[in-house]
């Protein structure tokens, strides 16, 4: 039952968004101060599992009397409290305490019940003007959790500026109107020294936690009423209908549309598992970044440290950027408005368009070591990055990955590791480069370089041009994608095969199991290579200058370049590819301009 402490925090100041009218005020027993000083005493309310208990309010400098604010507390709640909410002016609103009991109860045949018990201390609301305060903290909460599993927590200071509560309750009773956009209801908000303590050993801490400003705008259909409908739902313990799924999906769509946040941050976090071979662990910064229209800037983590028995876990930083929900929201959204999600609806659904967006991953400063028996298996990573672009549907037609030193025992690629270490290689380490684009006007689609490179290995890289790439390629409907694929047509293509160690390896390992000597099979492979890819290939002067460059290139091998242009300056198709059925290599290659070269 863990709870945002400012969540909480603004349940119990009770000119924040009540949204449940079934609760009860009682205890308004002491008298005004002063003509705007007014203090409350023992205000308790209760509703759907969760008992609220304030000892003492004081309220200094008021522009609203006493009988007003009790009024205002004691409802019922709606647009109205908005409206009072922003006459109200203070000096200041303090409460020593805030007590919430809260009870969940069990499903039958499930877990057994769980109750906590929160404490907030010192709240104090400062300047406020318009229903808006400056200045909202509290000392500090703590939160007791019985249960399967206890759980105690505990925070320090609470810190948020320009909180509106008007705006608030606005958001709770109001509908939208057309086209209204996100309005400021708090500004940068902070919580320190954040402890969770669980009976199984489990502890988390974060030194401080933060969110910037957010802004909001009403939902399309009221806060109050959805969520009185949810919990109505949520009560039956019955599998929810269709038409109940279909407005929980819609609210979620409109939800992410409504809200903005100037990123959150968590930071200087430890924590421990109930595992007794885990050590420690910690992280520097969890970091969200600014959020709106469904849309994340940025999802990362930097600094994470994990010890255990026998190995470890160092990553200096994993992110994803431009995370876009709103693809799916608005597709979901879409397919909902009849009022109805059932079979029929989610069957319909072209769920290529319902995958996020993502501008880019980034991962760097990866050092892993894993207990493989009595020894262990490290992995290292000096950085990895893939940005995507220019989609078209779900697909994105502009792609750039890079791979920097990627080092890993050979005991780590499970598949190839016997044969790497029969070649010699007790690591691999390897670095990869791709630039990928579509280029729409001119339906091209150019692999300006897809290559991978490995010291004692070697290199390969790879070019490539396509044209009459259309649209329908990549976001048509099956039939469209299918046909557009046939009419795609080669340009121009080379590659470049660079040896520094690997083939040499190779030879040397069959050369001793044929019991002959690397140069001799060398040779054997440049004869066959020089007979028979010209034959393969139907025996043209392209089809023999292949074959000799890539025998040139077995027998002494450092370089081996093959490239083709067609000759066509539309392009070579498929069509051109088949004659009678059967793809005819000498129809091919005499439509394209080949160049074959070896060690240059």
């Amino acid at each position: 039952m863990k709870r945002f402490p400012m969540l909480a925090l603004g349940v119990g100041i009770a000119v924040a968004t009540p949204i449940s009218p079934s609760g009860s005020w009682q205890g308004w027993v002491s008298p005004a101060l002063a003509a705007q000083d007014v203090s409350f005493d023992n205000i308790t309310s209760a509703a759907g599992g969760v008992t609220l208990t304030i000892p003492h309010i004081e309220i200094t400098g008021s522009s609203l009397s006493k009988d007003e604010l009790q009024a205002l507390m004691d409802g019922p709640w709606g647009i109205s409290t908005a409206d009072t909410l922003s006459k109200f002016d203070a000096t200041a609103f303090v409460i020593p305490e805030i007590h919430i009991e809260v009870t969940a109860t069990p499903v039958a045949g499930k877990d057994a019940s769980t109750s906590e018990s929160v404490v907030y201390r010192d709240i104090r609301i400062e300047d406020i003007k318009g229903g808006k305060g400056a200045r909202l903290s509290a000392a500090g909460m703590s939160s007791d959790v019985k249960g399967p599993v206890a759980l105690t927590a505990s925070s320090g200071k609470i810190l948020a500026t320009d909180y509106d509560f008007a705006a608030l309750a606005r958001i709770a009773y109001a509908a939208a109107t057309p086209g209204e956009a996100p309005k400021l209801i708090s500004g940068p908000s902070s919580i320190e020294n954040i402890h969770w303590t669980s009976s199984n050993a489990g502890e988390i801490n974060i030194g401080r936690m933060s969110v910037g400003a957010i802004k909001a705008r009403p939902l399309v259909t009221p806060l109050a009423e959805t969520l009185a409908t949810l919990k109505v739902l949520g009560e039956a313990n019955k599998p929810m209908p269709p038409a109940a799924a279909a407005k929980l999906i819609s609210l979620l769509a409109d939800f992410y549309d409504a809200v903005a946040v100037d990123g959150m941050s968590a930071s200087n976090i430890t924590f421990k598992v109930p595992d007794p071979s885990f050590k420690n662990g910690s992280i520097q910064t969890i970091k969200l970044g600014s959020f709106a229209n469904s849309r994340f800037d940025e999802l990362g983590v930097e600094g994470l440290e994990v010890e255990a028995s026998g190995g470890h876990v160092k990553l200096g930083r994993a992110a994803l950027l431009g995370l876009d929900f709103k693809p799916l929201l608005s597709s979901l959204a879409q397919a909902t408005r009849s009022g109805d999600l059932d079979g029929d609806t989610l069957k319909n659904l072209d769920w290529r368009n319902t995958v996020p967006h993502l501008d880019s991953f980034e991962l760097g400063n990866l050092d892993a070591s894993v207990p493989q028996g009595s020894s262990s298996q490290s992995l290292k990573l000096t950085s990895y990055s893939i940005k995507l672009s220019n989609y078209a549907g779900a697909i994105p037609t502009s792609l750039h990955s890079r791979l920097e030193k990627f080092v890993a025992d050979a005991a780590f690629l499970k598949g190839q590791a016997d044969e790497l270490q029969q070649l010699g290689y007790k690591s691999v380490d390897l670095s990869s480069k791709a630039d990928i684009a579509w280029d729409e006007s001119a339906k091209a689609l150019n692999l300006d370089e897809v290559s991978a490179q490995g010291p004692d290995m070697g290199s390969v890289l790879l070019k490539a041009k396509l044209g009459n790439v259309p649209r329908e390629l990549f976001a048509g409907t099956p039939p469209q994608m299918q046909v557009a694929g046939l009419g795609v047509t080669l340009s121009e293509a080379s590659l470049r095969l660079e040896n520094t160690g690997l083939l040499d390896r190779i030879v040397a390992r069959v050369a001793a199991a044929q019991k002959t000597t690397p140069d001799k099979l060398r040779a054997q492979w440049g004869t066959q290579a020089a007979l028979g890819v010209p034959q393969l290939l139907g025996g043209s002067d392209s089809a023999k200058a292949v074959g000799n460059a890539i025998a040139s290139f077995l027998a002494k091998p450092k370089t081996l370049f093959i490239s083709l242009k067609s000759k066509d300056p539309n392009g070579l198709g498929v069509t051109d590819l088949m004659v009678g059925g059967m793809p005819n290599p000498t129809a091919i290659l005499d439509k394209l301009d080949v160049k074959a070269v070896a060690n240059q």
